[in-house]
């Protein structure tokens, strides 16, 4: 999780490694769904980048 003074109205932060982190490789036609509070390692490649498309959608979970 991130840590507890990271605000979160900011959809940005660089946290150092925690050792926690656990690899996974998305091909194309995967997609994958990161809840609030939930920290992901956006923009690394695995052998040759390539392009994504991707889109963000936040909603107001209560």
């Amino acid at each position: 999780p991130p840590p507890p003074d990271w605000p979160p109205h900011n959809a940005t932060a660089c946290l150092p490694p925690s050792g926690d982190e656990k690899p996974g490789a998305l091909h194309e036609g995967d997609f994958v769904v990161f809840y609030p509070g939930e920290v992901h390692k956006p923009l690394c490649a695995v052998g040759e980048p390539a392009r994504v498309r991707k889109a963000v959608v936040k909603m107001l979970m209560a």
